[in-house]
């Protein structure tokens, strides 16, 4: 079991708190799933300390329309015990809610599980294994599928929608930056995290696969992980100011430019209306006028009828 630092607790669980149109999203891209994105989430949060009182990384187990349940443990490091203890924790969400009816076994339903690696670690197998040995009843291999966030392209990543987890895409470089801060390398940090970080949200906002306050949550994430990482670096010190004083800057007036096309449309729209407005006032006055005139006409019609009327009878006479 491998100890890890609150910082990584506290983003890991804010980014699936997010929108459920972003964590849903996210939830497909893992799971290969598709839900809609309206579908409604709840979450079951599974805390433990180790021997020495250090907190570790919580398990997050996310039901989706109250009916599947999805549990994800987000890791740094290898760790062979941990398809034990994630057994034991989908085992206990089972027991708390499992079915029964009368007359039928007791059903355990387990969530379905995913271990996600958020450094990059090589070599990484497809799953985790575990035999479960019933004796003369059999065995089952309970299997758990394994991602490795940082070693996925950008390519994938936006094409799974799993914008949640970009401020995680700064430990990319975590390692090699540890041992060798370059020019090279600082130059590499600032197009991961204009390009693949900083981009890859203002994308996601503007063609609406995350809401405004996604986007604004993720870049300050980002900058909450970039001072943890790397702002006591010495050859860092401008990209930290930097980010500092313009992470949200950006988005801030990409958001305000959103809104203000938006009032222009609105306004576009009112002006649009006034003039459909004002068209139907005149042809509501043209329309009185006809009326008036048809009416003159049929006071017309009636004089002429009497007038020939009284002609015929003098005629007549």
């Amino acid at each position: 079991m491998q100890k890890i630092d609150h910082i990584y607790d506290k983003i890991f669980k804010k980014v699936l708190t997010l929108s459920p149109k972003a964590v849903i999203s996210a939830i497909n891209g893992l799971f290969q799933t598709d839900y809609p994105l309206n579908s409604e989430l709840s979450y079951n949060w599974t805390e433990f300390e180790d021997d020495k009182l250090r907190r570790i990384l919580a398990d997050t187990i996310v039901t989706i329309n109250h009916t599947r349940a999805y549990h994800i443990e987000a890791t740094m490091y290898e760790d062979q015990s941990i398809v034990v203890r994630m057994f034991d924790y989908g085992f206990a969400f089972a027991k708390r809610e499992r079915l029964e009816k009368p007359g039928e076994p007791i059903r355990l339903k387990f969530p379905r599980p995913m271990i996600l690696y958020l450094t990059p670690v090589k070599d990484l197998p497809d799953h985790e294994t575990m035999i479960l040995d019933f004796g003369e009843q059999g065995s089952f291999t309970y299997r758990i599928p394994i991602v490795c966030f940082p070693l996925m392209s950008m390519e994938e990543v936006s094409g799974k929608r799993l914008l949640i987890l970009l401020p995680f895409r700064l430990l990319q470089l975590r390692a090699l930056l540890e041992k060798d801060r370059s020019e090279k390398n600082i130059e590499n940090l600032q197009s991961l995290i204009e390009n693949d970080i900083f981009n890859t949200i203002r994308e996601g906002y503007e063609s609406g696969q995350i809401e405004a306050n996604d986007a604004r949550m993720l870049f300050v994430l980002t900058r909450m992980l970039y001072q943890h990482l790397y702002s006591e670096y010495e050859e860092t010190k401008e990209l930290t100011k930097m980010y500092d004083e313009s992470i949200l800057f950006d988005f801030e007036i990409a958001e305000r430019e959103k809104d203000q096309k938006i009032e222009e449309q609105l306004k576009a729209l009112k002006e649009k209306s006034e003039t459909i407005r004002a068209q139907g006032e005149e042809l509501d006055k043209k329309s009185e006028t006809i009326r008036a005139q048809n009416e003159e006409l049929q006071e017309s019609r009636k004089m002429i009828e009497a007038l020939q009327a009284e002609l015929l009878r003098l005629k007549m006479e």
